[in-house]
């Protein structure tokens, strides 16, 4: 399992994503662009700050959220809150995969706990996917570099129904001035992966709404056996003068 970097940024303008669409099947998605529906559990201690925003966002106009909109943080003294999928079946999936983008921004050497844990028996043990200290097998949550790509595989885990925690606990009331935690596009997907996209060039900076530009890009494994009409380009409109 892998938290690899995402080269796009929460206020880009050009591509930020490149799909073999025929390759994937997708068990559980949500791109918070609409309040969280049925099934979704959010707690907070002494507040609940998990909440869909449109402060920053990896595609779309929003993200999943721990802190404050106005003042970008998550200086409320020493706080914890969690936000709970709702039941994901992954009965008989095929190699099934956590695909997410997040941007975590905490203190230097952060004390703060932050994990993404998995539940197979309705939330009463959590399993811990990934984490600011991870040990073991767990995959390492990146933190203060922008927004990054994670991808852990969840193949311990066919034949069961389970439930997704993102759990965030500052720990202290000390060093809480910084944004937080976003996360967006979230996906539980099976099948072939597509490779991810791990450079674009040019810069998104460059980009002109209403020209014509060639891009190149930079895959994380060599690209064989896909239809170009199979690829498909998603993400916000570029903009420019």
């Amino acid at each position: 399992m892998s938290c690899n970097r995402s080269k796009s940024s929460a206020r880009r303008s050009s591509v930020e994503s490149l799909e073999a669409r025929r390759l994937l099947s997708v068990v559980f998605g949500a791109d918070f662009e609409s309040p969280l529906g049925d099934g979704w559990q959010i707690t907070g201690d002494p507040v609940v700050l998990w909440h869909v925003t449109d402060v920053r966002y990896q595609s779309g106009s929003h993200s999943l959220y721990y802190g404050r909109d106005v003042e970008r943080n998550y200086d409320i003294g020493t706080s914890r809150g969690s936000v709970v999928t709702p039941t994901i079946n992954l009965i008989g999936a095929d190699s099934p995969r956590l695909i997410f983008q997040y941007m975590l921004e905490v203190e230097t050497i952060p004390l703060e706990d932050v994990r993404v844990q998995i539940s197979p028996d309705n939330g009463v043990t959590w399993d811990t996917l990934a984490s600011v200290w991870p040990e073991g097998s767990e995959a390492q949550l990146q933190y203060n570099v922008g927004w990054k790509s994670c991808i852990i595989s969840l193949d311990g885990y066919v034949g069961e129904m389970v439930k997704l925690r993102f759990y965030f606990d500052s720990v202290d009331d000390v060093a809480n001035q910084y944004e937080g935690w976003f996360i967006d596009d979230l996906v539980i997907s099976t099948g072939d992966a597509p490779p991810a996209v791990v450079d674009v060039s040019p810069a998104d900076s460059s980009l002109i709404s209403g020209s014509t530009a060639q891009i190149q890009y930079t895959f994380s494994e060599s690209v064989q056996n896909v239809d170009p009409a199979d690829l498909v380009l998603s993400g916000p409109a570029a903009s420019g003068g």
